[in-house]
């Protein structure tokens, strides 16, 4: 091929044509080798740099930059903020790859290639030897022998599962297919997915932090930053209310007050942990605008229980599960997975994931949470309008996922402010900036956007008022 483009060179010495004509050569040829894959219709950095340099090292003038440039990233300062901007791979190679590669996709042409390669006696195609009957039974008692051939199954089913069941379909319809997924070994199903599915690139920071472990590892810490931004927060705003929640009765997680005073004498590790996840929503605050095919007005309190759902007493669960069903089935989102709190945060009796009429049971609320999100991801369900920002925050702060499933919240109110959140719990309202910022150290700050909530707006526009007299009144005296 080398020789070939040496000759077409010759005579009309058209570079742009023969490099793009080599690039489209390599890489199809690359693409079809890789259907076969764990990643069919992907070639990774390495391949990338060896092509780069096979080019080079025919065409003695070319340069391996001009074929493939790696991803990197940069740093820059902003009033006194690190932003990190990262760029990806370029090249001539990469445009050809998501040129065809395209292509591939929309025409169905994959399946087409795999049968016109079952005749090309040179290649050979490894036939699927597995038994995908295992994963499409629901049994709930396995013996663990079974349970690791099943996991073993599900790994090396991945390829054909993501290019089948999971590629048309997504949520319910991957449960039904396969049983197996409505049994307690899901969680455990999941996460093997999901780690396999998110390499490197895709994660910001990959070096301390293993990212299945990425929540438990991440959250206390993140905890005890948010109760202390609460408690800031409660502290500046004037409440007339000096009446003491009963404990018996849940408080209201959109009123940061009615929340502290519920929880002040419960200081534990676990009920700290439980405690900051209700928090969110009541610092991350986002207006949103009634469906089209709502038959009801949504308040903030109804918008939360597609987050988490508190119920005091385990006894009440079924009610408060068909309840919630009911009302938002029939009238708003289906097959929407919730997280479900049982009993009071001090000492949590169980936490539960439901989806439809399956139920997930774990011991505490972080991997529930984790369990909730990373199901979310694997499964392609899309995340609740209602509640973008809350999982945006875990996927962007916690999870470090900075490219696939990306959520971008549009709000066109100006009224928005960071709290800058330290571990001593100091915090700061500054105007938001237009750069992505990402977090470095977790343990240096964490940034959290909210919206201003009318009484800090009051109090807000007090503070500019008597500054603004203020200045008022010293330039007349120097005048």
């Amino acid at each position: 091929m080398g020789r070939l483009a040496l000759l077409r060179y010759s005579e009309d010495q058209n570079l742009t044509f023969l490099r793009k004509s080599i690039c489209d050569t390599i890489i199809e040829y690359e693409l079809s080798q890789s259907l076969n894959s764990n990643f069919p219709l992907t070639i990774n950095n390495d391949k990338y740099i060896e092509l780069a340099n096979s080019v080079v090292e025919l065409f003695k003038r070319e340069k391996k930059e001009l074929y493939h440039e790696p991803a990197y990233s940069s740093q820059r300062t902003v009033n006194g903020k690190k932003i990190i901007e990262r760029k990806n791979a370029t090249g001539l190679f990469h445009n050809s790859n998501e040129r065809l590669r395209d292509f591939l996709r929309k025409s169905n042409v994959v399946n087409v290639v795999n049968v016109l390669r079952q005749d090309n006696t040179s290649i050979q195609e490894e036939p699927l030897e597995l038994d995908l009957s295992v994963l499409e039974k629901t049994t709930d008692v396995l013996e663990i022998g079974k349970q690791k051939e099943i996991e073993a199954v599900w790994i090396k089913s991945k390829s054909h599962r993501f290019t089948t069941t999971f590629m048309n379909q997504s949520g319910l319809g991957i449960i039904n297919t396969y049983g197996i997924l409505r049994t307690q070994l899901a969680p455990k199903l999941i996460c093997l997915d999901f780690r396999d599915h998110f390499s490197a690139q895709y994660v910001f920071n990959t070096d301390e932090i293993l990212l299945s472990n990425r929540l438990s590892h991440k959250w206390p810490i993140l905890a005890e930053q948010i109760i202390a931004v609460a408690k800031s927060n409660c502290a500046k705003l004037q409440d007339k209310r000096t009446s003491i929640a009963d404990p018996a009765v849940i408080p209201d997680y959109n009123d940061l007050h009615s929340v502290l005073k519920a929880n002040e004498i419960l200081q534990d590790k676990g009920h700290k942990n439980s405690l900051a996840f209700l928090l969110l929503i009541s610092l991350l605050r986002r207006p949103f605008k009634r469906p089209k095919n709502c038959t009801w007005t949504l308040t903030l309190g109804d918008a939360s229980k597609f987050y988490i759902q508190h119920i005091r007493d385990h006894e009440h669960f079924d009610d408060g599960i068909t309840e919630h069903r009911a009302k938002f089935t029939d009238s708003y989102f289906k097959d929407l997975p919730f997280a479900v709190f049982c009993g009071p945060l001090s000492s949590l009796q169980c936490c539960h994931v439901v989806i439809d009429d399956i139920r997930y049971h774990f011991n505490n609320c972080i991997d529930a949470k984790d369990f909730l999100f990373k199901f979310c991801i694997v499964l392609k369900i899309d995340y609740p309008v209602i509640t973008t920002h809350l999982w945006a925050f875990f996927q962007t702060h916690v999870f470090e996922i900075i490219k696939e499933r990306t959520v971008k919240v549009k709000n066109k109110q100006k009224d928005k402010f960071q709290i800058v959140v330290g571990l001593g719990g100091q915090q700061e309202a500054t105007e938001v900036q237009e750069e992505e910022e990402v977090i470095e150290d977790q343990e240096e700050e964490v940034l959290i956007e909210a919206h201003i909530t009318p009484r800090q707006k009051q109090a807000t526009n007090k503070t500019q008022v008597a500054g603004t007299s203020q200045a008022e009144t010293t330039t007349q005296a120097h005048g």
